[in-house]
């Protein structure tokens, strides 16, 4: 991340005495920049997608929350030479707008963008056309064109009138993909500079030669000692060198041209995309054609090389300039009226509905009017009752004449149009195919969302759409027995198949091909998941079952989901598992990755795991909620695996899956015989070797070597993460709360209700002053402290009890503990009424023994002569002597003899 902003708040006042922004203006500029966006990024739809830009040029993570429109603009603004700073969701702005009925109401709206520039500060709305369409009908003041064809919101700019606020508009029609991809590629040596000073001459001195453009392949074939790879794109990126950044992707490298001059560049835009190609059709004017001008039909009787004489029907020839005749015939003034040739196929597919319409007596009644028509040719007088057919009017008549003729003209015979024209009549909602893909669309975007709003307000919103582009629209029953339809083909099949089978049917986000998907370079974007595997794994020395491990997966889908990363644990998916990921990322490529693609899971969303990827400058991607479609690729890998790994090692699970059919041998547990060792030796080959050589269809070859192929092609990108080998370990470990911890004099650093020592901390400097700790997840005995410019590992004080103990042993632990604790008297009743049950029961068998052992005593002392004297201490004392006292002690004597 880059720490060296500007002072913006500086900025700010510079541009209030410099007249371009008021009191109030800077105030609200002020509370944007000093504080936290004012809202967060919702999908209350469910078609969203929330993006977190790891951004250079802010230094934080900024929060968008549209991939196509808003993540675009920012990373515009981030390429931009021009912005000084930008924030997202910036504090509310009252606006007065006039509503649908008519009545001005004050509204808070939230705008997308602060920008910050070095003349102006501008707010910024982004929207897709389509929506700007659609509110411009409806509430024209809302949002309009100006007369230069751009967005403007008149009642937004009447509200920052007192701020000396910019206002702009930006829609998807504003941004440029091509730019966006080229942008994207040339980020990754934003920060790089030329590897010699002597670099851009030998550039130049190889294209000055070549004044009609160097392919970017073959100059980037000559990189060598004068020149590095990334020398070309930072050239390209200062514009030391010139490409049409606008019109060409960097990554079609054969056909992107780099020029030495901005002129040739400019020469080559004008000849390649600014010049419109015209269809050119030849005229032949030549004696006999026939020409229409003002509604009286010529024919060409002589042509010269300047001139044209055209006869009338009636008159004589007319000279005419041939450059003012073909112009004319080219505006569509004149005419030409050429005979068309139509050949036995077009009038086939012509005749095809009469065809199928026409039965016999459509063919009788054809022939009738036929001689009905001849005969009135010779006799005027005749009937049509006289040859079988119904009275008619004369206009029916002339219609009839009409028919036969073009008929006779067009076919050859004057039948085809005296029958009957095929009136099947419109179905109910035969509607164009354009249309219900739309409709479809619309429905889908709308109606099956989790808002789901009515079906008259889908409607408008489709006719308001169709309307902006001067289409035809559907009726509201139409669209209303529409979207039945739809609502009754998923229902039907959720009933009865599932929700997974009527998935297919839910709307699909917005995913497809865009400016962050296409794979331009290796590491640019990837998918992150996970899955617990059906099968079981046993202990390595006792043979006990352990459980199910979960794999998280890192991979790249353009390249036939080749895995780059993996975490193979027990535990479920969590950060800690997908920081284990990225690790292993890194240690095999030795760079992170772009772009990320996640769900919606707390593993993937907390704040430890976002700060690792701020750190890493990764911007993550979540994928709409309960939307498995939108990265695909991941989770067919995921049933890949398990169809020809999983599903044939021993001590897989899923024969429970059709527990019925299962007999005792097939029980997973009695065949498990994999550890967890074991069995990841044979995924990690699985994935990082058999799947990497696999040959793909997508892209032609293996994986491999299209990786390689691109890697050559594009930007290196060594150095972009960049930590000392002694604590790239310790980069990936979580931080405390609150990230810092005081150094307590003789105790250390108090961590979670422990202390953490290391002798550092004895030193006078150290103590008492604040360092920043991060911990280890799998041993929480230890902990690491930065002093001075060092990571030292400190110990966990008399507390043996944390040796070999995780994170999440800890987690579960504490939860015990809770759970006990908020149910005291479910405890109580489970632990001690159980007890107390039992004492009394111990206690009912110790007073029988007690019993016996009286009864046995009682009966002993009968069997021994009794002594008659009486004790005078009985006589006088008049105490109560103790009945034990009276009875003779036994001897057992006899019995330790005997045992001896």
């Amino acid at each position: 991340m880059n720490t060296n902003q500007p002072n913006w708040i500086a900025l700010i006042e510079r541009l209030q005495a410099a007249g371009s922004l008021t009191e109030k203006g800077k105030k609200y500029a002020a509370d944007v920049i000093t504080g936290l966006p004012s809202r967060n990024p919702s999908n209350v739809a469910g078609r969203n997608l929330i993006v977190d830009i790891a951004s250079q040029k802010m230094g934080h993570t900024v929060q968008v929350e549209s991939l196509t429109i808003e993540a675009a603009y920012a990373q515009m603004l981030e390429s931009s030479v021009a912005c000084v700073g930008y924030w997202a969701q910036p504090i509310k702005l009252r606006v007065v707008c006039k509503c649908r009925d008519g009545i001005e109401r004050a509204l808070w709206i939230t705008l997308d963008f602060l920008v910050l520039y070095p003349d102006r500060l501008e707010l910024v709305e982004c929207k897709p056309e389509s929506a700007l369409h659609a509110i411009s009908l409806t509430q024209p003041g809302r949002y309009s064109r100006d007369d230069t064809g751009r967005w403007t919101s008149p009642e937004v700019e009447a509200a920052l009138a007192d701020y000396g606020i910019h206002f702009r508009v930006v829609s998807s029609a504003d941004l440029n993909p091509v730019l966006l991809r080229n942008y994207t590629l040339l980020e990754e040596v934003r920060q790089a500079s030329y590897s010699s000073a002597s670099a851009l001459e030998a550039i130049m001195t190889f294209l000055q030669n070549r004044r009609d453009g160097v392919p970017l392949a073959e100059l980037v074939a000559q990189a060598g000692s004068a020149f590095t790879k990334n020398d070309i794109y930072v050239g390209i990126l200062r514009r030391d060198v010139h490409v049409l950044l606008a019109h060409c992707l960097l990554v079609d490298d054969r056909t992107t041209l780099v020029f030495a001059e901005e002129y040739q560049a400019e020469a080559y835009r004008l000849m390649k995309f600014a010049t419109v190609e015209q269809s050119e059709r030849s005229l032949v004017l030549k004696a006999g054609t026939r020409l229409r001008w003002n509604g009286t039909n010529y024919s060409i009787c002589n042509a010269s090389r300047n001139k044209v004489y055209l006869m009338a029907a009636e008159g004589s020839p007319t000279a005419f300039p041939r450059d003012l005749l073909c112009s004319l015939i080219g505006t569509g003034e004149i005419e030409l009226l050429d005979e068309v040739v139509v050949d036995g196929a077009d009038q086939a597919e012509t005749l095809k509905p009469y065809f199928t319409a026409l039965t016999l007596e459509k063919q009788l009644l054809g022939k009738a009017r036929n001689e009905f028509l001849r005969f009135l040719e010779r006799h005027p007088e005749a009937k049509p009752e006289d040859f079988g057919l119904k009275p008619i009017k004369t206009r029916t008549v002339q219609r009839w004449k009409r028919a036969a003729h073009e008929s006779m003209v067009r076919f050859g015979t004057p039948l085809w149009g005296l029958f009957d024209r095929p009136r099947p009549g419109r179905p109910r909602d035969a509607l164009p195919k354009e249309m219900r893909d739309e409709m479809t669309a619309v429905a889908e975007e709308l109606y099956f969302s989790k808002t789901a709003p009515s079906k008259t307000f889908v409607w408008r919103a489709l006719r308001q759409r169709r309307e902006a582009r001067g289409l035809p629209f559907p009726s509201k029953g139409a669209y209303r027995r529409h979207l039945d339809r739809m609502k009754n083909l998923r229902d039907a099949t959720e009933s009865r198949q599932g929700k997974g089978a009527a998935y297919k049917y839910d709307a699909s986000s917005a995913g497809g091909k865009n400016w962050i998907t296409a794979g331009d370079f290796p590491l640019k974007v990837s998918q992150m998941d996970g899955k617990s595997f059906d099968i079981l794994v046993v202990d390595d020395e006792t043979g006990e079952v352990l459980g199910k491990p979960t794999l998280t997966l890192l991979t790249l889908p353009h390249y036939g989901s080749a895995p780059i990363g993996a975490a193979f644990l027990f535990e479920p998916e969590s950060y800690r598992s997908g920081t284990m990921c990225l690790r292993d990322e890194i240690e095999r490529f030795g760079e992170p990755v772009k772009y990320i693609v996640v769900d919606n899971g707390k593993a993937f969303n907390n704040a430890t795991f976002d700060s690792l990827l701020a750190t890493l400058g990764i911007t993550k991607i979540n994928r709409p909620p309960r939307d498995p479609r939108f990265a695909s690729e991941i989770e067919a890998l995921f049933r890949v695996i398990d169809r020809e790994v999983i599903h044939n090692s021993a001590g897989n699970t899923k024969p429970l899956q059709t527990a019925r059919e299962m007999t005792a041998e097939m029980n997973p547990e009695k065949l498990a015989i994999w550890t967890l060792s074991a069995l990841w030796r044979r995924i990690e080959h699985y994935l990082f070797t058999m799947l990497w050589d696999a040959p793909s269809a997508a892209l032609g070859t293996t994986p491999r070597l299209a990786f390689e192929r691109d890697q050559k092609r594009a930007p290196d990108r060594e150095g972009r993460f960049t930590v000392p080998p002694d604590q790239a370990k310790i980069a990936f470990f979580p931080e405390v709360d609150g990230v810092t911890r005081v150094v307590q004099p003789g105790r250390g650093i108090f961590v979670e209700g422990y202390y953490y020592w290391n002798d550092v901390m004895a030193k006078p400097h150290v103590e008492k002053t604040k360092v920043r700790v991060r911990y280890d997840p799998y041993e929480l005995a230890i902990v690491f402290a930065a002093i001075g410019d060092t990571w030292v590992e400190c110990t966990a004080r008399h507390a043996p009890e944390l040796r070999n103990v995780t994170e999440r042993t800890r987690h579960l632990q504490v939860i015990a503990r809770r759970r006990l604790k908020n149910n005291h008297a479910e405890r109580r009743e489970r632990t001690h009424g159980r007890k107390l049950a039992c004492l009394g029961d111990e206690m009912l068998e110790d007073e029988k023994a007690l019993r016996e052992q009286r009864r046995a005593r009682a009966q002993r002392q009968l069997s021994k002569p009794q002594h008659a004297h009486v004790s005078p201490q009985t006589e006088h004392s008049g105490g109560v002597q103790s009945i034990g006292s009276k009875l003779p002690k036994i001897d057992f004597s006899h019995l330790r003899k005997t045992a001896a």
